[in-house]
Formats: C-alpha cells, structure tokens, sequence
C-alpha cells in the first residue's frame, strides 16, 4: 500500500512536499532573498534620510561670511562699556571670553541682541552665521545672577551712618541701642508707636543695612518652646514644634518689620517671609539685598530692598539655627556652624555663590593647620582680607569654648582655618553675627543687650576692643 506524500505550502504559496529536502531548501533561499530586499530598502531609507541632512548642513555652510570682521559693542545698563574685533568665522563663544577676562569671574552673564537674541544658546555657532548684515553691532550685557556690589567692604561703609540693636521686653514699645559713626557715640532710644514690634523677640533674627534695622520671624508669645534666648538644644533636647525640611509651623512667625534709623518714627511693615521661621539668621548683602537663612527650616528668602519684594532663593544641605554669615571675594556667601534645631551644634560650613542664575549651597571641604581643632560654637564674622575673614567665638555652648580662628579662602578649593590671636574673648550672645563695617577699616557689633550696655570694636590694625556703656539702659528705662 502506497503512502501519499503530504504537502504544504511555501511564503509564496507554492506547494512544496513536505519530505522533499529540495523544496525546503528552495524555501531557504526565498527566505534569504526576501530578507535582502528587506535590508536594501532600509539602507535605501536611511542613505535618503542623511542625504537630507547632509544637504540642509551643506545649505547651511553656504552662507558665506559678508565680512571678515565684526566689531562689538558691549552695553551695559545702556552705557558702552567694551568693544572689540573678531573674525567673524570665530565662534559666538568667543564672544563672552572679554567678559571673563574683564568681570567678575564669578558671574553668571548673557548677551543680547537688539532683536533679543540670546547668544548664550548659540555659543557654538559662527559669528557670521548670527550676524552677517553690518560690519558693526551692539549687544547687551546682562548679569544673570543677583547684582552684588564689587567692592562689598566699601559699600557698606559707604551706606551705612547708624546702627542698632533693639531692646525687648522692656514695656509696651521697644527700644533701641544706637551707634552713630561720625558722632562715634553710642545712645539709647525708646520707639514710641512701636507696640506692633512687641511680638519680635530674642527667638527672631535681625541686621542693619542702608542706615535700617531689619527684624523677622521670632516665636508667638503661645508657642514659645524656651524661656531664655541662651537656652540652645543639645543632644538631649527634644522640642515637639520644630518642623522638618521647609513645613510652615504656626507657632513661627512671619512677620517682617523695617526701622528707619535716621527718622525713628517711620516703622515699615514689609512683606511676610514665604516660610514662617524662628533662630534664622539675617545678613544684608549691597548694594540692596536682605538674606534671611534658615533656622527652623531650610530655607535662604533673599528680600530686594528697591523692589520690595521677598522670593524664596535656595535651600541649605541642613538646617542652621543661628549660624554666622559673611560673603566673602564679593561673591560667596558662606554660612559658618550653627545648631540643628531640636539636635545639636554644627561644625560644618556651607557656600552659595550669589552671582549664580541659579544659586545651590555646598558643604565647604576645610582643612585645619597645625593640628588645630575646630571647635562647635558661635561665631562673629569680620573681615579681614579680600578672600579671608577673622571668626571670633562666643560662648554659647555646654564647652564655653572662646576661640577665634583665620577662615582663608585663598585656594577656594581647600579653605584653610587656623588659630587668630586675640586678647579679648567675646563671652556674650551674639544674635546679629557679623561685623558691620562703618568707617576707616573700623567695624562694630552689638551683643545681646540685657542687663549691661557694650559694643564691641574692631579697629584698622585688626585688633579687637570692648567698650561699656552702663549709662545706657538707665536712659532708657
């Protein structure tokens, strides 16, 4: 009895034996044809897609340079402030090499032309292929970061005639202790009208700028989580308001105020902070900004005095009640130790160039010379160089440490601390911690005022003076 054989069909729909080794090989070889073609027409597609793309770059090498030279005009604010020749097959990059030679090196810069171009996103392009119409332009230069004066030391001392430190707790108005540069004299001033200012206390942050006393944040009179401003958390300390990271805690106030220090009786009430806080520090920054840094969150709001407004700036790496602040090399702020809320003091340091578009803080890698321990506590900032400042320490921790340190930036990279002698110790609160220059390289802080006036003096040989004033508080109560 004779087997059929069974068949079956092929892709193409032939009828191939299925026992038949030549028809299956037949079925192979189609396979491999059809997989061919396949390959042919994509490497087809693909060569007409780069031929398109060839053809547009070749279109756009075409233009052909109209000039060999451009002169630029740099504006800056409307004033010309450079001008300078370039091939004009030189790249758009090229362009900004002027502004890091001649500006702060520091800054974050844009240029713009006369139809608002940014060259920022063009800087790998051929000048010609930008500007190809006239042998001459102008563009404008354009500060990307906050607009921080280039001489910082000068400017405040050039700001500034009066400063203050207020007085709480001491009625139904508050009062002020008050430094006059060229009277060199210090006096005590009740501000009459101000009971708004009541709420403040020793929980809030203040500084001085511009001939004003800033003040803000603070605790309620309700949600007050220690009796005394010395009273600082330690290890073992726990408070159950403090919050986490940037969350809004009633119990912190918000509240910003302004005391005009040549006319007493104008008390402006300015815009609330974003983020209630208390412990924050403050520090004004010229030619116009007021810094109010973190405390009980980590937060940085930046206020323009000119425009009046508070933005919310950055965000420190850890919360820092109380830290010391100095901007140093007119372009880094640094924020030096502190205490995290609720835990225990901080040994750490962080910076944030202000000239940044977008500004972030870093921890600052610091060495040590000579074995020099550094240790946790607060401190009073001063300047001392350009790039380098003098820390003096307060005693307000459980070591009662009083030690003064060189805090040198020289190499930015590695910042260097080491032991400043001094023959005075500051062993007072400090909440306003920073040496505002005044006049002749001189600078004056003021301490927490309580039971005794004083001030503290750093004259032009750097050397550190204390000066009471026991008159002071019986003029004023």
């Amino acid at each position: 009895m004779g087997g059929a054989c069974s068949s079956t069909k092929d892709k193409k729909g032939k009828e191939v034996k299925a026992n038949d080794p030549k028809g299956k090989k037949n079925e192979k070889e189609n396979d491999k044809e059809e997989e061919k073609k396949e390959e042919e027409k994509k490497e087809k597609s693909s060569s007409s897609s780069s031929s398109e793309e060839e053809k547009k770059e070749e279109e756009k090498n075409d233009i052909k340079p109209a000039f060999e030279e451009l002169t630029v005009k740099y504006v800056l604010k409307g004033e010309e402030k450079y001008t300078q020749k370039y091939s004009t097959r030189e790249k758009i990059a090229s362009l900004f090499d002027i502004l890091y030679q001649n500006e702060n090196k520091y800054s974050d810069y844009d240029l713009i032309t006369s139809n608002q171009v940014s060259l920022k996103s063009h800087l790998n392009e051929c000048i010609y292929q930008i500007f190809n119409e006239s042998e001459e332009i102008e563009v404008n230069l354009f500060y990307l970061g906050l607009e921080i004066s280039n001489d910082i030391r000068k400017e405040y001392e050039s700001s500034s005639t009066i400063i203050a430190t207020p007085l709480f707790n001491i009625g139904d108005d508050i009062g002020l202790v008050i430094y006059n540069k060229f009277t060199k004299k210090v006096s005590g001033k009740i501000l009459n009208n101000s009971r708004d200012l009541t709420k403040f206390n020793h929980l809030s942050s203040y500084c001085n700028g511009r001939n004003f006393l800033f003040i803000a944040g603070g605790e309620s009179d309700k949600g007050m989580i220690s009796e005394s401003y010395k009273k600082k958390p330690t290890k073992t300390t726990a408070y159950s308001n403090v919050s986490d990271g940037n969350e809004q805690n009633l119990n912190y106030l918000n509240d910003f105020y302004s005391i005009d220090l040549i006319h007493y009786d104008k008390i402006e009430v300015l815009p609330h902070l974003i983020i209630r806080r208390a412990w924050a520090s403050m520090i004004y920054i010229p030619p116009k900004y007021i810094f109010i840094v973190s405390g009980t969150c980590n937060s940085v709001e930046v206020y323009d005095i000119e425009k009046k407004m508070i933005n919310h700036d950055s965000d420190l790496n850890e919360k820092r009640g109380e830290c010391s602040l100095c901007c140093i090399n007119n372009s880094v702020l640094y924020a030096f130790c502190g205490f995290a809320v609720g835990e225990n003091f901080l040994s750490t340091i962080e910076k944030c160039n202000l000239r940044n578009e977008k500004r972030t803080w870093s921890l600052v890698n610091y060495s040590t010379i000579d074995d020099f321990l550094f240790e946790q506590c607060f401190y009073a900032c001063s300047y001392f160089s350009d790039n380098s400042i003098v820390l003096f320490g307060a005693s307000e921790n459980d070591k009662n440490t009083y030690q003064n340190i060189l805090f040198d930036t020289e190499d930015e990279d590695n910042p260097t601390i080491s032991v400043y002698q001094s023959e005075i110790k500051i062993r007072d609160v400090i909440p306003e911690k920073f040496f505002q220059p005044l006049s002749d390289n001189t600078s004056i802080l003021f301490p927490l005022t309580t039971s005794e006036c004083k001030m503290y003096k750093i004259d032009q040989n750097m050397k550190l003076i204390e000066e009471k004033f026991p008159d002071i508080l019986n003029e004023i109560m």
